[in-house]
């Protein structure tokens, strides 16, 4: 499925936002800050939540960052569907690919989407 990502500096060069377009009607987007040693991330979903994770570099030479679930706004239960962890993979300064795991009623659905700067 064809989709587009923009990614935007925003609040003094403090965060990072990407709008993510998946067609004309459904958006994400999606918060990247710095919070101490690690990167933490607000998702805010189509479907109306808005899930929390965090991401710690394992060093300076990023190829890879793992996000986990930390919380969410809007869920009352964890038994909703929901966006449950991201995976940043940065293959060149051209192509990142992103591995997103929905979940609800406690199963896991992957999502891969392969980015290429436009």
């Amino acid at each position: 499925m064809p989709v587009k990502s923009h990614f935007q500096l925003i609040a003094n060069k403090t965060a990072v936002m990407e709008t993510f377009d998946m067609s004309p009607s459904d958006q994400m987007v999606t918060i990247y800050s710095l919070d101490g040693k690690s990167i933490a991330l607000m998702h805010y979903c189509p479907v109306g939540n808005q899930p929390h994770m965090r991401a710690t570099p394992a060093s300076a030479d990023l190829k890879t960052l793992d996000f986990h679930f930390t919380g969410a706004g809007n869920l009352p239960s964890l038994a909703m569907g929901h966006e449950q962890r991201l995976v940043l993979q940065f293959i060149d300064a051209n192509h990142i690919v992103e591995h997103w795991t929905w979940r609800k009623n406690g199963k896991d659905t992957a999502m891969i989407y392969h980015l290429t700067r436009q």
